[in-house]
Order: C-alpha cells, then sequence, then structure tokens
C-alpha cells in the first residue's frame, strides 16, 4: 500500500476504562481546533426483547434531549448552540450513537451534556406525547421514500425469524403501544455506563481528558446488562419474492441473497465481488445491463454483513415491463458474466476503490472517531479496516470466484420490487478546519484562473473545473441541457472509451465526477496525490475533447428522463418544485437542474455540441485544486488543459427578476405527508446582503430556533421543518418548509408567519442571535475538512468573480453584523406583501 498510506491507516489511541465498566477510546488530532464525541451505546433495535418491533431504541434516542434532572430540550440546544457546535444522535440494528461537533474548546461542556442526557434523562409526558406524534410522521417519511420502502420489504421478506426483519423506526401498530414506562424500563436496562463506549477526537492533553472523562462519567453506576437472545435465521429452503404496487414512476427492484455476517473468512472475497459487480460505471452489470442491453436506468450491488448474517443484494431500476428481462438476464448471464470479467486487475481496482474509500471516511474528525467506533463496538478491532484492506490486497481472480457457486443459489434469493399500480405482474409467492487560514495561490494561464491550496496531511488531489452555466444560460425550451452535458462529459473522448476512462479511474481508486446547479456546470476529480498527472490527463480529455456519441447521449437523455420521474416520488421534491414555480413564475429559476421532461425531450445532440462550445472555454473556466503537491507540480499538469480550452469569448448573464405580489396557492398531492411552504425573495451570493441570508436560514434552522421549537418540540406538527434557500447570483428565494398532517396544516402555515413575525417585529433576543453567528462559523469549519469542500468553496467563489477575501473574511462578514442591522437589512424581503405560501394535502385515496 505504500509507507505514506500504510502509516496514513493506522490509528493512535489511547484506551482506557472507568471503574464503573465505560470503555475510553482518545484519538489525539494535530493541526485542527475540531472536537468530535462519540457516545456508542451497544443497543438497537435487534436488542428490543419483548418489545422487538416497535422501535422503541430509537424512541428513547429521541426522548433523551427532551430533558433531564437539570435541563429541558431548549436548555440542551442552546447550551450546545453556544459553542456553536453540533449535536445528534442515530439509532442502528445494534447499535445508538449519539455525536458532538464543535471546537476543542467546547469539549467540557460537550462531555457534559451528553452524560446528562445519556444517564439522567427524565423523559416528560408532554414532551413523549408531542415526540410520538414526530416519530409517527418520520414513519409517513420512510413510506413515502420509495428507497427506504423498497430495503424494508426486502429486509423483512429476506428475514423471517431475525430481528433484522423488522425496520428501525418500528412498527407502527407496536410503536404507538409503547408507554412512557417502557421507555424508562428500557432505557435503565441498556443505557449502562458498562455498556457504552465514548470514542473523542480532537487536538487535547491526555491528562486533561482522563480528569474531564471522570469527572463527567465516573460517577454513574454499572448496571446488570441482560443478553437479547436473538434467533439464528432458519435456511432457505426456496426463492421468495414479494411485488408491492403503488404511486411509482419506475420499478425499482432487488434480487439479494444470504451471506456470513460480519467478521467471516469469506468477506473480503463477497466485497470485492460487489465492487466488480456494481461499483462504478466500469463494473460488470452497469457495463452489461445499462450501456450494452439498455434494460436498467440505475444497478448496484452492495454487499451488507451485519453481526451473525449478511445479504448480498443487487438493486435496479427500470422502466415499467421491463423488471423480467431484467432478472431474466441476471439469472442467466451472471454467472458467465463474472467468470469473464473478474480478472486480477479488477481485483486489483476493487481494493484500490477499498483504499480510496477508507481515506475517505477518515477526511474528518468526527469521520475518523466514527470509524474507529464502529470497528471497536462491532468487532473488537478498531484496526480492523486496516486489516481489512490487507486482507483485499491479498485476494486473485480465482479466489473470489470460488465463493459465486457457494452463495448465488436460487434457493436463498430473495426478489422485490415496487412496481407503479397500472403494471403487475405474478409472484411466486407473497411475503411480506477552518482551513480559510491556509494560504491560496492563484495563477492565470491561457485565461483560465487557477486557484491551488495544500493540504500537506492528506495523501489526496482533488481538482474541481467549473464554469458558470446553468439556468441563464439554458435556451427556455431546453431545459436541463446543463445536467445533460455534465453527464456528458464523463463518457467517451477522442482518446478513450467510456468504459476505458472508468477503468483506468477506478483501477487506482479514483472518482470523477460531473454536476450542475442553478448557475454552474462542475467536474471533479479526486485521486492519490501520486496519481495526479493520471487524473489530470482523464479531465484534460474531457474537457477539450469529449466525443458526444449518439448511443450513448440517446441512453443518458433517457436516463435524466427517468430521473425526473423518480424524483416524483420525493415529496420534498414535488413541493419544492411547486413553490419555485410559483416564486420564480417565468424566470429561469423555476425550474431545477435536471430540467423538465419537456425540456429534456427536446434537446438534440446538435444543442449539446453547440452548449459546450458555449461553455467549455477558457475564460469561463475555473480550475480549483487542494493537494498534498506543491504549486509547480500542480501547474505543470494543469497547463494542457488550459492550453487546449477553447479560446472563444464567453458572454455572462446578470440574473435580475421581478419580485412579485404574495400569492397563496393550496394543491393536493398523493401522499401521506401534508407540506407547507412559505417563500420570500432574498439577496443572491455575489450579494452583501447575502450574510443576512445566512443568519437567516439558521435562525429558523436551528435546533434551538423558536421556530423549530414551537412547531417540532413543544407541539409535535411536523417531523422535517426548517428553512432553505435557492440562491442566484443577485437575487434568491428563501423558503420555510414542513412536513405535517392535513388537520394542521394551517396551524403550521401561522406558525411560519409568526416566526418572520418576531424578525420583523424586533423580538430576537441577542442571545439566540449571536448563537446563529456562532454556528455558522463553526458549521463552516466542521464542513471544510473535505478537500472536495475546500476545492468548491475557493473555486465558486472565484466563478462568481468574488474576491479570494470573499472567501477568507465570511465569518469576520458574519461578526460584522449587529441584531439591529441584521433586522434592518431584513425588512425589505420579509415583507407580508411578498410572502408566496403553498399547502399541500394528501389526496382523498392517500393512506391516512
Amino acid at each position: 500500500m505504500g509507507l505514506q498510506i500504510e502509516s496514513y491507516l493506522s490509528f493512535s489511541s489511547i484506551r482506557f476504562q472507568l471503574d464503573n465498566g465505560l470503555s475510553v477510546i482518545f484519538l489525539p488530532t494535530e493541526n485542527t481546533r475540531v472536537l468530535a464525541l462519540q457516545m456508542w451505546v451497544k443497543t438497537g433495535s435487534i436488542d428490543e426483547g419483548i418489545f422487538l418491533g416497535s422501535g422503541i431504541s430509537h424512541f428513547v434516542e429521541h426522548m433523551v434531549f427532551k430533558g433531564t434532572e437539570c435541563r429541558n430540550y431548549a436548555d440542551i440546544f442552546k447550551e450546545t448552540q453556544a459553542q456553536g457546535a453540533k449535536i445528534n444522535a442515530y439509532t442502528s440494528f445494534d447499535r445508538t450513537v449519539y455525536t458532538y461537533d464543535g471546537s476543542v474548546d467546547s469539549f467540557e461542556k460537550g462531555l457534559d451534556i451528553l452524560a446528562d442526557m445519556l444517564f439522567h434523562s427524565v423523559f416528560p409526558k408532554e414532551e413523549l406525547i408531542k415526540e410520538r406524534e414526530v416519530i409517527l410522521r418520520e414513519i409517513n417519511m420512510s413510506n413515502d421514500d420509495p428507497d427506504d420502502r423498497l430495503s424494508q420489504i426486502l429486509f423483512e421478506t429476506a428475514f423471517r425469524q431475525h430481528p433484522y426483519r423488522y425496520p428501525i423506526i418500528g412498527i407502527r401498530s407496536l410503536f404507538e403501544k409503547l408507554t412512557r414506562e417502557d421507555l424508562i424500563d428500557y432505557w435503565q436496562s441498556r443505557y449502562a455506563p458498562n455498556n457504552m463506549t465514548l470514542v473523542l477526537a480532537g487536538a487535547l492533553d491526555e491528562t486533561f481528558v482522563r480528569e474531564k472523562v471522570e469527572k463527567y462519567l465516573g460517577q454513574e453506576k454499572p448496571r446488570c446488562v441482560a443478553p437479547v437472545f436473538i434467533p439464528r435465521e432458519p435456511f432457505q429452503l426456496a426463492e421468495r419474492t414479494y411485488q408491492e404496487c403503488g404511486d411509482y414512476q419506475l420499478v425499482r427492484g432487488a434480487i439479494a441473497y444470504k451471506i456470513p455476517g460480519i467478521g467471516h473468512k469469506d468477506g473480503a472475497r463477497l466485497q470485492v465481488l460487489a465492487s466488480i459487480l456494481g461499483d462504478g460505471e466500469s463494473s460488470i452489470l452497469y457495463q452489461k445491463m445499462r450501456e450494452e442491453k439498455q434494460l436498467v436506468y440505475s444497478i448496484d450491488v452492495s454487499s451488507w454483513m451485519a453481526s451473525g448474517q449478511g445479504l448480498f443484494w443487487i438493486q435496479y431500476t427500470c422502466d415499467v415491463g421491463k423488471r423480467d428481462h431484467v432478472e431474466e438476464n441476471l439469472k442467466r448471464y451472471l454467472s458467465e458474466w463474472i467468470d469473464a470479467g473478474l480478472t486480477d486487475a479488477s481485483v486489483q481496482k476493487a481494493f484500490n476503490r477499498a483504499l480510496m474509500a477508507e481515506l475517505d471516511t477518515r477526511k474528518t474528525v468526527s469521520g475518523k472517531a466514527h470509524h474507529v467506533g464502529w470497528a471497536e463496538v462491532s468487532l473488537g478491532d478498531e484496526n480492523y479496516p486496516k486489516h481489512y484492506l490487507e486482507q483485499l490486497h491479498n485476494l486473485s481472480a480465482a479466489s473470489v470466484k470460488s465463493i459465486v457457486p457457494k452463495y448465488f443459489k436460487e434457493i436463498s434469493c430473495t426478489r422485490v420490487a415496487l412496481e407503479p399500480e397500472l403494471y403487475q405482474t405474478e409472484t411466486k409467492t407473497i411475503i411480506p478546519s477552518d482551513s480559510t487560514q491556509e494560504s491560496i495561490e492563484v495563477f492565470e494561464v491561457c485565461g483560465v484562473k487557477i486557484f491551488i491550496q495544500r493540504c500537506l496531511d492528506f495523501p489526496k488531489t482533488h481538482v474541481q473545473a467549473l464554469f458558470k452555466a446553468g439556468c441563464l444560460y439554458e435556451p427556455l425550451d431546453k431545459r436541463g441541457i446543463t445536467q445533460l452535458l455534465a453527464t456528458l462529459l464523463t463518457k467517451d473522448t477522442q482518446s478513450q472509451s467510456a468504459l476505458e476512462i472508468a477503468e483506468q479511474i477506478e483501477a487506482i481508486g479514483g472518482q470523477i465526477n460531473s454536476f450542475s446547479g442553478v448557475n454552474h456546470l462542475g467536474f471533479s476529480l479526486e485521486v492519490l496525490a501520486k496519481d495526479t498527472d493520471l487524473g489530470c490527463k482523464i479531465l484534460q480529455n474531457a474537457l477539450t475533447e469529449p466525443l458526444f456519441l449518439e448511443k450513448v447521449f440517446e441512453n443518458e437523455k433517457q436516463a435524466q428522463l427517468a430521473a425526473l420521474q423518480e424524483l416524483k416520488d420525493d415529496v420534498f421534491y414535488l413541493g419544492f418544485q411547486k413553490i419555485r414555480q410559483q416564486f420564480f413564475q417565468e424566470h429561469p429559476y423555476n425550474i431545477g437542474q435536471l430540467g423538465n421532461t419537456e425540456g429534456v425531450q427536446a434537446i438534440s445532440l446538435k444543442d449539446i455540441k453547440d452548449y459546450f462550445e458555449q461553455i467549455i472555454v477558457a475564460n469561463n473556466c475555473i480550475l480549483s485544486v487542494v493537494s498534498q503537491l506543491d504549486s509547480a507540480a500542480i501547474l505543470k499538469v494543469l497547463t494542457p488543459i488550459c492550453e487546449k480550452l477553447s479560446q472563444k469569448t464567453f458572454q455572462p448573464v446578470t440574473d435580475p427578476f421581478p419580485i412579485l405580489e404574495a400569492r397563496s396557492v393550496e394543491d393536493v398531492l398523493n401522499k401521506e405527508q401534508a407540506m407547507v411552504f412559505s417563500a420570500y425573495p432574498i439577496a443572491g451570493i455575489a450579494e452583501e446582503d447575502f450574510y443576512i441570508g445566512e443568519i437567516l436560514e439558521e435562525l429558523f434552522n436551528g435546533l434551538s430556533s423558536s421556530f423549530v421549537e414551537e412547531v417540532r418540540e413543544k407541539r409535535g406538527l411536523a417531523y422535517t421543518v426548517g428553512a432553505t434557500r435557492l440562491l442566484g447570483l443577485k437575487n434568491g428565494m428563501f423558503c420555510l418548509f414542513a412536513g405535517t398532517q392535513k388537520e394542521q396544516i394551517h396551524i403550521v402555515e401561522q406558525e411560519m408567519f409568526k416566526g418572520i413575525r418576531r424578525v420583523l417585529e424586533r423580538n430576537l433576543t441577542q442571545e439566540e442571535f449571536e448563537l446563529c453567528k456562532t454556528c455558522l462559523k463553526v458549521n463552516r469549519q466542521l464542513r471544510l475538512q473535505t478537500i472536495g469542500r475546500k476545492a468548491f468553496g475557493v473555486g465558486y467563489n472565484a466563478l462568481l468573480d468574488l474576491s479570494i477575501e470573499h472567501w477568507l473574511a465570511y465569518d469576520r462578514q458574519i461578526d460584522s453584523i449587529s441584531l439591529e442591522a441584521f433586522y434592518d437589512r431584513c425588512a425589505p424581503y420579509l415583507r407580508e406583501n411578498l410572502a408566496n405560501t403553498l399547502l399541500l394535502t394528501p389526496s382523498s385515496n392517500s393512506n391516512l
């Protein structure tokens, strides 16, 4: 693996145990002020015993945030946000994890809050009633999400006895029966210090860490934690199938096989096989099923290995009527394709991708802590990932092929699918660092502006090529052309086919991605630093000699149309598209980056070529790089790109749009949730008032914000609630949103107006205003731990013709805004006569 990377993969932790049995893993860090605190409770949905299937683990996770003997729920979030930190939690099959991410200066406060929550919660009755309603809405959300639903029917069909068959969030009828006493009993039986592991990472002194951990956690008494009986899954004797028909736009299907649990000797081989079959565009199934046979729009493969049991599954999306063809091809040819495509070179490629994925988990302090926690709690070995990579490195194609007949048997197969209601087929059986302080070097080569940031402690290079594009540049009758062009840039070039590109980049464990936004098109590349030259040659070919083959164009055009159809299953997407159309009217911002069906259908190959010549030119290109390499080495590999880019003159446009009067619209949606949106004009990215929008969005998003507190916490009116912005250069839209029930939709609407009036009537407290500013600064520091975010942040600012100072001065700009100035500068945007409100209610045939 190379000495440098070998060293990087080794964790250097300090481990100790308190007298009460609490295990502690401390990861000292350098060159960052970011802190990660994580408490791993060794209990999850499979450990619920007499409450199995109720989701009680998840309910307890919610309730420990609702108040302790000395803090109410508001205090918990306000004290956290006062530090600029974030506190969160999640529940899995076998664990519940509480996280606190902030600055190392808040270590003691974070420890105090976590200890208080986990050991001194009081489960207030009134909060339990409200939180039950919130989780019921979360269950509705899961039912409305086709991917969640497909996953659930796969697990409940594949498993007959094992608790993996039950959703982590719980079965509604069982969840509704849980009492406060049930929750307290479960909490007391499972939340013992001797059933927990504390993982912390930060630039802290070991003696100080030991002292504070003992102070806040050492006084808790150990308790007996009874073992939970988890039944073994009986041997599967026949293929199982299940099909569900509903309001879906595309067919979503999965074919799964039983495999052993984590730690099994075949684990590495199964992971390699999954990677070779379905990871990336050069994978066997992507090439055979999508590119050659054009039977699917997407296909991927997962090897999921948990405690004692696992599943290996192939998941796909396709058009109505193609499911049988997809599954027939997979059954008939899978072994043949594996035999032909599984080579020692492909095994090496899988290893490289696994290595890169491992590095990616360690980009952030929180990621490192989580990785150690997972390895320790699941396997008792914090360095298991390193050992696992060593196993991968030693595999051959022959050893991987040897497991195919062992696991891929028809009797152990489970097939499930979600189909549009009008299409049904027979089934055989039915079974339910703030890195802004680093220097940024600026260069210009042949009209291309290049921005380089050094990152000496991470062995990768990330390059982003950014271009002004998007809504303002698209022909009105060909919306979505930016995204289609972006996709095609990752395909065939005059030098290489799309398959050869995918094989080359995936063989070195790299990644190339394209993307588009409201006002930009981007192409990103991430490789190991040693492979920067090779990666940049791929980038050069993509930007300067795309081939735009007719067949590939038609295939990707159909895939984009399918993606638009798939998004119609997403309730938030549907609602947000409606409010943006209502708000922007005829302005180009009225349609998202995927475009609309009519626009994408109208795009021709000539349109793509013309648009490419308009957009992909030197004076419209920003190259933003974060790398371990020095600027001379980076410039050497980027200069050929700059020299070959077109020197045609790019003509930028502006984005003014009229501010329209208030409108209120009611509509129906064939979903289980109701949605409320309220939108106002706001300043764009390039405007001075951009920072006002930043504070305003945080004010309505923070867990301790009065708006979220009232709607979600106090009254339990919504599970999904918050604010977002859609930003252009000069102008944009600020939007409040909430997912609720039909009967409460007008109550939520009034709460939105009440929240806006608090700003207009100058009723904020200085404390909550300062909290917002602190959170913005710390959250930015947390985001900028990844080299991709660093590259995009600098490059995007430069693309919008903003100075580097604009990028570096974020904290200073936020700090410079006083509460009175905030009031004054918000007032023009939040006037009542500018509010656009959209109320979406479930249609009468929804399952409520």
